[in-house]
């Protein structure tokens, strides 16, 4: 998937591998962001999580919301990122969900412009969730699981 207006860089590392529940796990994780982490202009983690409606028995979204999901996805980081309101870091598919990992200075803002980016779009279920992470302690343990395997 191509990153039409990041100010950030585009390259992705893709792992698979098994969930503890059994079900198969997809990681995207964003390679060129070294410079940003820990950076104190995103020191909060902000992740949107997108359930699917009728998830196969893998757990993974139908082919109608995985074509959602990835529009959804585009739109959501060139709005993001081309304000520098957030990054995306990383796209995490299992267990009949996916989560879009981010990093902002604000959530409140990033809130703000979601909700003025994805005003005039149907309704998705989402939920939305933010907590302190200065040192992007969730993005490096999952570089840290990519690189262990």
């Amino acid at each position: 998937m191509t990153n039409p207006a990041s100010n950030f860089g585009n390259q992705w590392t893709i792992a698979q591998g098994t969930w503890h529940n059994g079900l198969p796990i997809i990681m995207r994780l964003r390679t060129e962001i070294d410079d940003h982490v820990g950076s104190p202009d995103y020191a909060i983690g902000y992740r949107i999580t997108w359930k699917f409606a009728n998830p196969t028995k893998d757990g993974y979204p139908s082919e109608s919301d995985r074509d959602l999901m990835d529009a959804f996805e585009l739109k959501l980081i060139k709005e993001f990122e081309s304000s520098s309101t957030a990054i995306v870091v990383a796209v995490v598919t299992h267990n009949g969900e996916r989560d879009f990992i981010c990093y902002t200075g604000d959530p409140n803002s990033a809130h703000t412009l979601f909700n003025k980016t994805f005003a005039a779009d149907p309704a998705r279920p989402l939920s939305f969730a933010a907590a302190a992470d200065p040192e992007w302690q969730e993005y490096i343990g999952m570089r840290a699981q990519v690189a262990d395997d």
